[in-house]
C-alpha cells in the first residue's frame, strides 16, 4: 500500500484492516502499483497490437488471437483480484465483410457477455476518435455537455463565472480532442462551440460583444486578449504540433510509413492557405499559435477606429489582465464582486457599468 501523509501522520498499513484491501482513492502511488500488478498479465499477450494505459487496453489481431488473449487476461486478472467489466469493453470490427461480421461478433460475445460493438463513426481510443468521420459527433457531444454545464453560470458572481468558463469549461475540455483528431475540418462544429462560449460570456457579463471585441477576447492574454480561446483558431496549431511531436514515435512503430501523410498533409496545406509562414519548432503548439495570433492581432490593428487601437494597445500592457488569471481568494482581495468599482481599462468586459465610456471601450 502507498503511504499518504496528513499533518505528518503516516496513513498506511495500520488502517488496512479498516478498508480491507487495495489502494485508497487519491494515493499518489496508486497508478504505479496498479501498473506493476498487471504487468505480468499484459506481458503474456501475443498479438499484433498490444497497447495499455493503466486499465485501458487495446488488443488487435485476427478474431481467434483476440479471443485467446482476452480470455487469458480475464483468467489471469481473476487470480490477482481483478475483474473485467464486460459492459465497458468494445469490439471494433476492422476489414470485415457482411458475411464474417456476425461470426466474429458471436465468437467474442459468447465469452464476454454485454460486449458492445459500436458503429465505426463512434470508434475511439482513450477518448480520441479513430474513424475519419468520428470527429464531428465527438465535437457535438462536447457542445452538448458545455450547454448543460454553463446554464447556471449567470447565477453566480461574474468573476467566478468567468474564471470557471475560461479555465474549466471551454478550451481546456477540448484541447485533447483538438490535438488527437483532425478537428480543423469540422468548421460548423467548431463555430458552434465558439458561439456557445461567446453567448455565455455575454450572459455573465451582461455586455454584447461586437465582432472585433470578441476577436480580441479570444486572443491569449499575452497578446492582449482575455484567454477565451477560439476552438476554430486553435484547431490547426493543436493538431499540427501534436502530429509533428509524435513523428519520431510513429516512425519507430511503423518504419515503412512515409511521414507526414494523410491528414497532416491536409492540415499543412490548410495552414499555408491562411498564413504566410510556418514555425521552426513544429512540435510546439505555442509556436504555431503565436504566428496565428500575430496575424489576428495585425488584422485587428488594421482598422481606422481609434477605439480599437486604444483597446488593443491598453490590453497588451504588462499585467493588464493579471486579475483574470489570479485564483479567486476573497481574503486577499482577488475576488471581485459585480458591484466593485473597478477601472474600466482593467476589466473592459466584466464591469456592469452602463456609462458611455465603458461601452465605447468594449464595442469600439
Amino acid at each position: 500500500m502507498g503511504l499518504l501523509f496528513f499533518k505528518n501522520i503516516p496513513f498506511s498499513c495500520k488502517l488496512q484492516s479498516r478498508f480491507g484491501h487495495g489502494l485508497q482513492q487519491g494515493d499518489p502511488l496508486g497508478p504505479t502499483l496498479f501498473a506493476l500488478a498487471i504487468h505480468e498479465v499484459t506481458s503474456k499477450i501475443k498479438a499484433d497490437i498490444n497497447i495499455w494505459y493503466l486499465d485501458d487496453g487495446c488488443i488487435g489481431g485476427d478474431p481467434q488471437t483476440v479471443l485467446t488473449n482476452s480470455t487469458m487476461i480475464r483468467d489471469s486478472s481473476s487470480s490477482i483480484g481483478l475483474e473485467i467489466n464486460n459492459s465497458k469493453c468494445e469490439l471494433l470490427l476492422i476489414n470485415h465483410t457482411d458475411i464474417n461480421k456476425p461470426q466474429t461478433s458471436k465468437l467474442l460475445q459468447d465469452q464476454f457477455l454485454s460486449l458492445s460493438i459500436p458503429d465505426p463513426i463512434h470508434w475511439q481510443l482513450l477518448g480520441s476518435p479513430l474513424h475519419q468521420e468520428s470527429a464531428p459527433p465527438h465535437l457535438k457531444a462536447k457542445i452538448k455537455v458545455l450547454d448543460s454545464i454553463t446554464e447556471n453560470l449567470e447565477l453566480i458572481e461574474l468573476h467566478q463565472a468567468f474564471f470557471i468558463l475560461k479555465n474549466c469549461l471551454s478550451i481546456p475540455k477540448l484541447t485533447y480532442l483538438l490535438r488527437s483528431a483532425p478537428c480543423f475540418k469540422c468548421k460548423e462544429e467548431l463555430k458552434a462551440f465558439d458561439t456557445t462560449i461567446r453567448i455565455n460570456t455575454e450572459k455573465i457579463s451582461d455586455v454584447t460583444l461586437g465582432k472585433d471585441s470578441w476577436s480580441q477576447a479570444s486572443l491569449p492574454i499575452r497578446h492582449g486578449g482575455l484567454g477565451l480561446r477560439s476552438a476554430a483558431d486553435l484547431s490547426l496549431p493543436c493538431f499540427l504540433s501534436s502530429s509533428f511531436a509524435c513523428q519520431g514515435l510513429v516512425n519507430r512503430l511503423l518504419p515503412s510509413l512515409t511521414l507526414p501523410h494523410g491528414e497532416v498533409i491536409n492540415a499543412t496545406v490548410t495552414w499555408s492557405a491562411l498564413h504566410d509562414s510556418s514555425p521552426q519548432q513544429k512540435e510546439t503548439q505555442s509556436a504555431w499559435d503565436n504566428l496565428a495570433c500575430r496575424d489576428s492581432l495585425t488584422a485587428l490593428l488594421d482598422t481606422p477606429s481609434p477605439w480599437n487601437h486604444c483597446r488593443l494597445l491598453t490590453a497588451q500592457k504588462s499585467h493588464t489582465a493579471a486579475w483574470s488569471e489570479a485564483f479567486l481568494i476573497a481574503s486577499i482581495g482577488n475576488l471581485m464582486s459585480s458591484q466593485s468599482q473597478l477601472p474600466c481599462e482593467l476589466v473592459p468586459i466584466f464591469s456592469k457599468a452602463r456609462n458611455a465610456a465603458v461601452r465605447s471601450l468594449l464595442t469600439g
